[in-house]
């Protein structure tokens, strides 16, 4: 049996396949019954990938004949015949289904995340955690936006990208500093591009910055900006997004 990875879009001209019917622990939704040949098809066509969670559709089943699969906080689409799709899931009428599948497995990796070796900053009634990189342009046009804000609780998880082979010396340099929020404020302003090579760090804090780089791998996370606002995944620099997430506590520009 050929194995293959397919990526692109699923076009499907029913609006009456919602995300609902794709939530197990969904109330009053009836569940498809995957059959344990189907799952056993699965991990031997497949022998490689961490599987999480199978859902059933009846309803996405019967028309595409794919179930739905969580790999690595990922929506993946299985086929009996031996493929794993890819992509995205789009209705009639305009719905993402896969994205919004994405939205609440994002949510449910909080609960996994070790806030307590993540960079606390702030002690307001709205609660952010990121994944961020200070060599990031899209984390540091984040960064200036929510340090406009006091009514936070920042949970920083600082996630030094390979692309950025300036970000680790910068990342230690913010945990060995006495002031870490003032060190983050240093780095994520563009004031240490062109002094890393003289940035002050210990093994400790080069121990520190491996940590992170694995508690953001073992969440899932492979990119920054990340960032969970009141529990809600946002990826990527979409303040707009970020903003009305906020809306529902008091928003006071710091002086």
């Amino acid at each position: 049996m050929r194995k293959v990875l397919l990526a692109g879009f699923i076009l499907l001209g029913l609006a009456g396949v919602g995300v609902g019917s794709m939530e197990n622990n969904n109330a009053g939704t009836k569940q498809e019954q995957i059959p344990q040949s189907v799952k056993d098809e699965m991990a031997k066509a497949f022998p490689t990938l961490q599987f999480g969670t199978i859902n059933g559709n009846p309803k996405l089943s019967e028309e595409t004949g794919l179930y739905e699969v969580i790999v690595g906080g990922e929506v993946y689409y299985f086929s009996p015949k031996g493929y794993m799709f890819v992509g995205r899931i789009l209705t009639a009428d305009g719905r993402d289904l896969t994205r919004e599948k994405l939205v609440k497995v994002q949510a449910e990796r909080v609960k996994t995340m070790p806030l307590s070796k993540a960079l606390k900053i702030g002690n307001g009634p709205n609660t952010v955690i990121e994944f961020t990189d200070p060599d990031c342009p899209y984390c540091r046009r984040v960064n200036t936006y929510l340090s406009s804000r006091n009514d936070l609780t920042r949970y920083i998880f600082l996630f030094p990208l390979p692309m950025h082979p300036d970000a680790p010396r910068k990342v230690a340099y913010i945990l060995s500093a006495k002031d870490q929020a003032a060190a983050l404020r240093e780095a994520f302003s563009g004031k240490l591009d062109k002094k890393t090579p003289s940035l002050p760090q210990s093994p400790e804090s080069m121990k520190q910055v491996d940590e992170l780089v694995t508690i953001a791998r073992t969440v899932g996370v492979r990119g920054t900006p990340n960032l969970w606002v009141n529990g809600t995944f946002v990826g990527g620099a979409d303040i707009a997004q970020i903003a009305s997430l906020l809306s529902g506590g008091k928003e006071v520009a710091k002086k």
